[in-house]
C-alpha cells in the first residue's frame, strides 16, 4: 500500500512543490495539503493519514498547539515536525506537545520522503542538525546518567542505535541476531527506562548523556538519517515493543483514505 501523507503549511509555493515532487516519488501517493488548520482537522474526521507532516510557524496559528489538537483527535496520529526554523524552544515545545520527530526544509525533498519511509519502518526521523544541537545541549548540562547501570550492554547498544534513527531490522542486520531478539531487548529497556515506545526511550536517552550522547553523534556523521530506504518490514514487525500492555501499532495495510474534503486539500497554486 502506497503511503498517504498530509502537509500543513502557509507557504503554498511549498505545498506545491512538495506535492508535485511526493506523487512522482514510488511508494507514495499525491499528498493531501492544507493551508489552514481547520481544513486539516475537518479532513481528519474522513480520512487517515499514515504520517502528517507539520510546520510550526503558520501565521497566527501555533504548529505546537495543532499538534496537541491532533492529538486530541487522534491519539495515534503519527506526527513529524516540518520547518524551516530549529530554535532550542521550539524543538522542545513541539517534541513536548506530541511530534514524532523534527526535521528541517532545508533536507532535500527526497531525504525528507526517505526519512518518512525509514520513520514507518521503525526508525527515529530526526534531522541531523536537530539531534547534534539537542546532543550537545545535554552533553553542556554535564548530568550523570541515572539509568545507565540498569541497562545491559546489549540493551545500552540498542538504544543508541534506536537514537541514531536505525530501524529495528537495521538493528536485527547490524548486530547479527533476529529481529524478535532485538524487540525482546527492546521491552526490557523500556521497563526499566519506565516508557512505552520507542520515542519516549529516545528521549530519555538524550537526556542522560552518560549513555553515550556523543557515540550517537558520530553514528549520525557515519549514516545520517533519510540515506537509503531501509528493507520493508517483515509481516510480525508491524507492531513495537513497548514496555506495558498498551501497544503502538504501525499499520501494515492502511485503509484506503478516499478523497480529502476542504478546499486546501489537494489544491495547487500557480
Amino acid at each position: 500500500m502506497e503511503i498517504k501523507l498530509a502537509i500543513i503549511d502557509d507557504d503554498r509555493d511549498f505545498l506545491a512543490t512538495f506535492s508535485d515532487f511526493t506523487e512522482r516519488v514510488f511508494g507514495f501517493t499525491r499528498p493531501s495539503v492544507f493551508d489552514k488548520r481547520a481544513t486539516l482537522l475537518a479532513a481528519m474526521t474522513r480520512a487517515r493519514f499514515d504520517v502528517i507532516l507539520v510546520d510550526l510557524l503558520l501565521g497566527r496559528t501555533s504548529g505546537c498547539e495543532l499538534i496537541r489538537e491532533i492529538k486530541e483527535l487522534d491519539p495515534g496520529a503519527k506526527i513529524l515536525v516540518l520547518s524551516g526554523h530549529c530554535d532550542d524552544y521550539l524543538v522542545d515545545e513541539a517534541l513536548g506537545s506530541g511530534a514524532d520527530g523534527y526535521l528541517l526544509k532545508t533536507l532535500p525533498l527526497r531525504e525528507i520522503l526517505s526519512t518518512v519511509q525509514s520513520y514507518l519502518a521503525g526508525g527515529v526521523a530526526m534531522d541531523p542538525k536537530v539531534m547534534r544541537r539537542v546532543l550537545g545541549r545535554f552533553r553542556a548540562a554535564g548530568k550523570p546518567s541515572v539509568v545507565a547501570e540498569s541497562l545491559t550492554s546489549r540493551e545500552s547498544e540498542i538504544l543508541k542505535r534506536l537514537a541514531s534513527g536505525r530501524s529495528y531490522k537495521e538493528i536485527s542486520f547490524g548486530l547479527g541476531i533476529s529481529t524478535q531478539t532485538v524487540y525482546s531487548h527492546a521491552k526490557r529497556l523500556f521497563r526499566k527506562l519506565g516508557v512505552r515506545s520507542k520515542t519516549e526511550a529516545v528521549a530519555v536517552y538524550l537526556r542522560q548523556p552518560g549513555l553515550g550522547a556523543s557515540a550517537v553523534a558520530e553514528t549520525l556523521d557515519e549514516a545520517p538519517p533519510g540515506g537509503d530506504v531501509p528493507p520493508s518490514p517483515d509481516p510480525d514487525e508491524g507492531e513495537e515493543p513497548t514496555g506495558t500492555s498498551r501497544i503502538v501499532s504501525f499499520p501494515d495495510v492502511p485503509p484506503s483514505p478516499g478523497s480529502v474534503g476542504g478546499g486546501d486539500g489537494g489544491k495547487r497554486n500557480p
